[in-house]
């Protein structure tokens, strides 16, 4: 049976667990990303679980900003889920899906997580798009992602090498 958590309902060992096997993983969903976008003011912190048969197979770590300027911060509200979502390999498409689902709930104003003492409230600043900026390949999913309302955008990603071995000197 799949389930959606809230951050308090996630279980920290299991998270941990899937932070250090997923292939999806980055320091942006983890636990210590959430607290620290909680201390970020102008930020709102979010994260949500989702289960499958009590196991945690996907955590969505993100947070929800804006341009200061008065006039331009209704037109910028937008949720960032950095790195991605945090994937088990085996993830069913339906727990995908349940998460998905649950993010844009959150997108929508029905719930959010990360207000003082990281209660369950409304979204003040309800976002008018959610973007996940992908650090890995997320094309196994692309179906289930798409099915949820989600359009891929491809952006052009260029790696540079900046070991010592690389000098200055070299290029010339």
């Amino acid at each position: 049976m799949v389930k959606i958590l809230t951050y308090e309902q996630i279980d920290q060992q299991q998270w941990q667990e899937l932070v250090l096997s997923s292939t999806t993983a980055t320091w942006f969903q983890t636990d210590e990303a959430y607290r620290f976008y909680l201390s970020v003011g102008g930020m709102q912190a979010f994260a949500s679980g989702v289960t499958d048969e009590g196991r945690l197979v996907g955590v969505v770590v993100g947070y929800i900003t804006h341009k200061r300027n008065p006039i331009k911060q209704f037109f910028t509200r937008r949720a960032i889920i950095y790195g991605g979502p945090l994937l088990a390999e085996d993830i069913s498409a339906t727990a995908l899906a349940a998460l998905l689902k649950a993010v844009k709930a959150m997108g929508n104003g029905q719930w959010a997580i990360g207000e003082e003492n990281n209660r369950q409230s409304p979204i003040a600043n309800r976002p008018i798009y959610i973007e996940s900026r992908n650090f890995h390949d997320y094309s196994n999913w692309k179906s289930v992602f798409e099915a949820n309302g989600f359009a891929y955008q491809p952006h052009l990603n260029i790696q540079v090498t900046c070991d010592e071995t690389h000098t200055l000197s070299e290029q010339r």
